[in-house]
């Protein structure tokens, strides 16, 4: 069987989700970077041949160009050997997809925008008035694919309308807290030691990505400090587990990806990298990180 290309960001939200689901799996596979901040690569033809919708991860295998993580995630359990991380009993399957079906509900990319303020909020806005730019130069030069960039601008406009909308922010955060309360049950029943039960599945893979996502912007308290004491168990094994090293899990703002961030900013002006810079070690990394890495 033929290697898979993960096309990827280290820092990707789904793109961690992908590694996951492929470390649990034991898949050997092969790694392609696409810069999704500095240079925008997604943007670039030869990629939105290969996913048409301008995001990571995309896999790559026979001939298959799979996108979306959670596809991404169902086809690697399907076509490659290893455990299975999808339950075969009914119960446990009917549990699985209940799991992913409310983790799709949450709107990771539009809260993290929305829970924007001062300086995140900031560069948020000249980010996305940067990308909007490539995209409409790209439609010129590339009249081709003029169509599928028209229709990512338009998907930018559309999430760029909930920057710094902090009624949103508050609502999925009292969403996510309902949702923690019902795992918070369910783990206290004997034998659930995962959210399908005895046994991991991909749906501890996705929330233990979401988990460390919103730890990283500052959400941990959602569960942490005995607000939720099952599910802070739950998400203490899963760090424990070889895969979440294996695949680079984020739940804390790297330096070097915080440095990365910052010069991001040198196209739009000199001051602004600069400020970035000098609020860096205090208020500044998390809000940069939350302004431009949500994909």
């Amino acid at each position: 069987m033929s290697r898979p290309i993960l096309y990827h960001y280290p820092e990707s939200f789904s793109s961690q989700i992908a590694r996951l689901v492929l470390a649990e799996k034991g898949v050997r596979w092969r790694s392609k970077i696409v810069d999704i901040i500095r240079s925008h690569s997604q943007y670039k033809p030869s990629y939105l041949e290969l996913n048409p919708k301008m995001v990571v991860p995309t896999l790559v295998h026979d001939s298959l160009n799979i996108a979306d993580a959670i596809t991404i995630a169902i086809y690697v359990n399907n076509n490659f050997p290893g455990p299975h991380l999808i339950p075969s009993r009914e119960r446990e399957r009917a549990l699985t997809e209940k799991w992913l079906d409310l983790q799709q509900r949450f709107m990771e990319n539009e809260f993290t925008y929305a829970s924007l303020s001062g300086m995140g909020l900031a560069l948020a806005r000249r980010d996305f008035a940067n990308r909007k730019e490539k995209l409409r130069r790209n439609a010129k030069k590339y009249e081709e694919f003029s169509e599928y960039y028209t229709a990512k601008y338009e998907d930018l406009c559309d999430l760029e309308a909930y920057l710094g909308n902090s009624a949103f922010a508050e609502q999925q955060a009292a969403s996510m807290t309902a949702i923690f309360d019902m795992m918070e049950e369910l783990l206290r029943l004997p034998n659930a030691e995962w959210l399908s039960g005895e046994e991991y599945s991909i749906a501890d893979a996705v929330w233990t990505v979401t988990m460390a996502r919103l730890e990283m912007l500052g959400y941990g308290e959602l569960w942490q400090d005995g607000e939720h004491p099952f599910v802070e168990s739950f998400y203490e094994r899963v760090q424990k587990r070889p895969s979440w090293k294996k695949a680079e899990i984020v739940n804390k703002v790297p330096p070097g990806m915080a440095v990365n961030l910052v010069f991001s900013l040198v196209p739009y002006g000199r001051q602004i990298a600069i400020s970035a810079l000098c609020l860096g070690a205090g208020y500044g990394l998390a809000q940069i990180t939350k302004a431009l890495l949500s994909t």
